[in-house]
Formats: structure tokens, C-alpha cells, sequence
């Protein structure tokens, strides 16, 4: 898998367009077209979504946050599709701007500019990175902003192709450690943190396992 592109290697249009097509993978008429219309009972079913108004870019980001309550499979695996683009940008969680905007602001942890107008130069790491900033003080966090990170959290657990920091430090790991393993209901990342001292495990690997692992124990009741 080819390497994600350093930032300052695209030009202004090029974010402002790859931004764009962001946001219309999660525009409800546009995703209507792109799922044939499989995930509209669960998102006419599930009240904090169902309140959404059409068309609102929110519907999307909505119903993956509450994926589990969905029942059609076909709506299910379309979330897993669109799921990895919507974590790739944490302005496009569902509710992750009002709640976290503040604590991304008092501890540094990354820019929050939204759209178009204010092009947001960050990659698919350091957006990343954001979530990981949070993390590390999640015990600082405002309620709601913890909550949020904490759903993130459950929600990237589930494929560790959504976890994309710890993704791209990990997928030689998961080649040669495990590579025989299928993604989705978080068994890659238990592969990986039975082999997390394996001599053949990398330093970096390891690292973001920890941190993850810290996060869910934090979070467990």
C-alpha cells in the first residue's frame, strides 16, 4: 500500500476538492444514490436520526454512530464503507465539532476549521493524531468531549481498518503477525495485542497499542 502523501504536496484546489468529496460521501441525497436506498428504514427507525432533516450532511454520521442499532446487513456493510471516511476527518463525526471543539483548542490538538472556505491542510494522520491528542488526556476532557472519544473509540474497535493511526503503524505487523486473520468485531487488534511482545513487533506497533489498549481500560466498567 502506497504511503499517505505529505500535506504541503497538495495544493490548495486539491484539498478543497478531496474536502468536498468528503462531505458529499456523507450527504444524505448522495449517499441515498451510492446505497440504493438499503439504509432508509433504519434511518426512518432510529430517533436521534430520524429528527435529522433531509439532506442534512449530519444523517450519515448519525446513523454510523448508531450502527449497531441497524438491522439491514446491506446498510451495515455500506456504514463499514463509509465509515473509513468518515473517521479519516474528525469534522465529519457526528456531533465531534460541539463537543470537542474547546478541549481541540485548549490542549493544541489540531486545527478545527470546517469546510471548503477554510481549507484544513491536516492528513489522514494528523487527523488522526487529534483523536490520539484528546486521548492522552481524556481525563481533563469535558464530559461530552470524553464521551465522544470514547464512542470513536468503540466505533473504530470494530475494524481496525477505522483505526487509521493505529492502521498505518501496524500493517506490517499485521502482515506478518497476522495476517491470516479476517477484519471487523476487533480481531485484528486482538491478534495484534497477543503478539504485542513478539520480538518480530515493531516499536512503533507497539506504541500505538498501548495507547489504545490504556483508552479501552479507562473506559471499561
Amino acid at each position: 500500500m502506497a504511503e499517505p502523501l505529505a500535506t504541503n504536496a497538495l495544493s490548495d484546489s486539491c484539498h478543497n476538492y478531496l474536502w468536498i468529496r468528503r462531505v458529499q460521501m456523507t450527504q444524505d441525497n448522495y449517499f441515498k444514490n451510492a446505497s440504493n436506498g438499503v439504509c432508509n428504514d433504519d434511518l426512518d427507525r432510529i430517533p436521534e436520526c430520524q429528527k435529522i432533516v433531509d439532506g442534512s450532511s449530519e444523517r450519515i454520521p448519525c446513523l454510523f454512530e448508531h450502527k449497531q442499532e441497524v438491522k439491514n446487513h446491506e446498510c451495515q456493510m455500506y456504514l463499514n464503507l463509509v465509515g473509513e471516511i468518515i473517521l479519516s476527518d474528525f469534522r465529519l463525526v457526528y456531533g465531534f465539532i460541539d463537543s470537542c471543539k474547546k478541549d481541540i483548542e485548549k490542549f493544541k490538538c489540531g486545527r478545527v476549521s470546517v469546510g471548503p472556505a477554510n481549507v484544513n491542510r491536516l492528513s489522514v494522520l494528523s487527523q488522526g493524531e487529534t483523536i490520539n491528542c484528546l486521548s492522552l488526556r481524556i481525563e481533563k476532557l469535558d464530559s461530552k468531549c470524553a464521551h465522544q472519544i470514547f464512542r470513536i473509540s468503540e466505533l473504530q474497535s470494530d475494524d481496525f481498518h477505522l483505526d487509521r493511526p493505529l492502521f498505518y503503524a501496524c500493517r506490517g505487523d499485521r502482515e506478518r503477525l497476522c495476517g491470516g486473520v479476517v477484519s471487523g468485531d476487533g480481531r485484528v487488534f486482538d491478534c495484534l495485542m497477543d503478539h504485542k511482545f513478539d520480538e518480530g513487533m515493531s516499536s512503533e506497533c507497539r506504541q500505538h497499542l498501548t495507547k489504545r489498549f490504556a483508552l479501552d481500560v479507562y473506559f471499561s466498567p
